[in-house]
């Protein structure tokens, strides 16, 4: 591709001076999904320069730059024909920072907008830090990763995230086996029931209630003899008829 070429910082720059826009948006709801953070936008009718830009980004450690379509507006579509754009979007804090801190000086219309999204993005880097060695140290008393982010009042989410950044793999530990286990294992700690969590008695060392071990009991009892691989079926019938032969 020849726009791969002349690639570098700044042609970038240049040609985000004339056609990108950098914003600032907001946290979008209350649970902190979608938060907020700085927004770089570049559209254009043409696809194959923004492929090369969002190349050189990926090569240059951004790790989610976002190439999409974007459908016309409809107030624009009933003006003329519908046009469609290319979009190139990088949102991600870490990537924001990355492109910013390469053209902040090499950009002139835009560097009082590229300095203020930058200074409130490091606010927010600052604000929303996770002590990673106060987490390994938790792990480490054999917490879960999911009371970690508890113990220390941050969003699982976040944590992960801090966890694969640095190369740390995280087993998931929310499968309904593993769930399943937890349970049974807190109630049989507790002396309950591990099926229903009801009480089994002070002196009670079944693993089961009254209740769950009748019926237990009675599906033992109820529950067809196993049948021999390739031998015909068994007709009850006939058994009950013969024990009553051989009984008299």
């Amino acid at each position: 591709m020849p726009y791969q070429k002349i690639m570098s910082w700044p042609w970038i720059a240049g040609f985000f001076e004339g056609e990108g826009y950098v914003g600032w948006a907001d946290q979008t709801n209350k649970n902190g999904r979608g938060g907020a953070g700085g927004r770089l936008i570049i559209g254009q009718k043409d696809k194959r320069p923004l492929v090369a830009i969002q190349k050189f980004f990926i090569s240059s450690g951004c790790k989610n730059p976002l190439l999409y379509l974007r459908k016309p507006a409809k107030s624009i579509s009933r003006i003329g024909p519908p046009t469609w754009m290319w979009i190139l979007a990088v949102s991600r804090r870490d990537d924001v920072m990355l492109v910013l801190s390469e053209i902040k000086d090499l950009v002139i219309q835009k560097r009082p907008r590229v300095l203020d999204v930058m200074r409130k993005i490091r606010r927010l880097q600052k604000a929303s830090s996770i002590d990673l060695e106060r987490a390994l140290e938790l792990r480490a008393t054999g917490l879960p990763w999911y009371k970690v982010a508890l113990e220390m009042r941050v969003h699982w989410a976040r944590l992960k995230g801090v966890l694969d950044d640095a190369g740390i793999s995280v087993k998931s530990e929310t499968s309904k086996r593993e769930i399943s286990e937890r349970c049974r294992k807190k109630a049989r700690e507790n002396g309950k029931c591990i099926n229903c969590l009801r009480a089994r008695g002070k002196k009670g060392t079944a693993l089961h209630c009254r209740r769950c071990a009748d019926r237990r009991n009675e599906l033992k009892r109820t529950r067809r003899p196993a049948e021999a691989k390739g031998s015909p079926p068994i007709d009850f019938e006939d058994v009950i008829c013969l024990q009553k032969e051989v009984s008299a």
